[in-house]
This record gives structure tokens, sequence and C-alpha cells, in this order.
């Protein structure tokens, strides 16, 4: 989109798409240490603000797709600048949820 507002407006609406509705607040409160690697993947993990204090409250899990989709969904022109972003990281969404996923945003763009 041309206007900045409604492209970055755009991108967290997908962002929020991508990973089952997480709430706005939940967006904001994400930082580097919520991606980490286990069982043979990258995930987002994080507990819901709304709920976090509460006892035996589990993490949500969000399996990230592959860099060159992370890539083409973020816009950016190549995989080198997409690598910048995800290697500055220390390194559940069930796999065939984000192939559902990315079939609907191929669908959408």
């Amino acid at each position: 989109m041309e206007n900045p507002t409604l492209e970055f407006t755009r991108r967290l609406f997908l962002f929020s798409y991508y990973c089952y509705g997480i709430s706005f607040i939940d967006m904001a409160l994400l930082k580097k240490k919520n991606v980490i690697r286990h069982n043979g993947g990258d995930y987002i993990v994080y507990k819901r603000n709304k709920t976090k204090e509460a006892k035996k409250v589990k993490a949500i899990q969000i399996k990230i797709v592959p860099r060159e989709i992370i890539s083409q969904i973020l816009g950016h022109n190549d995989l080198s600048t997409t690598n910048t972003y995800l290697d500055s990281f220390s390194s559940s969404i069930i796999d065939e949820a984000v192939k559902v996923l990315w079939g609907v945003f191929c669908y959408i763009k």
C-alpha cells in the first residue's frame, strides 16, 4: 500500500491472523526472547498478558513458516534482509495449520 500507516496496519492484522488471533497487547509485548528453537523448529512462545499471573497457565506456542515465506510475508526484496532480522534472535502452531494459513495468505495477496 502507498500509505505507510495502512501498510503497517495490514501487516499487524496479518501477523495477528497467522498467530491465531494474538491480541494487540500480546503482540506489543513480544520480544526476541519469545522466539525459541525446540522440537526441530522455531516457535513464538508467550503467555497471554491477560492471564499470565493465573496458576497453571500454559504458554502459547506458535510454529514459525520457513525463512523464505517469512521474507515474502514481510515484503522484503531479498532473503538477506529477512536473515538479518532472524539471525538476531537468540536461538506451537500445528504444521498443517500453518500450511492452511499460508494458502489463505496467497489467496488474499
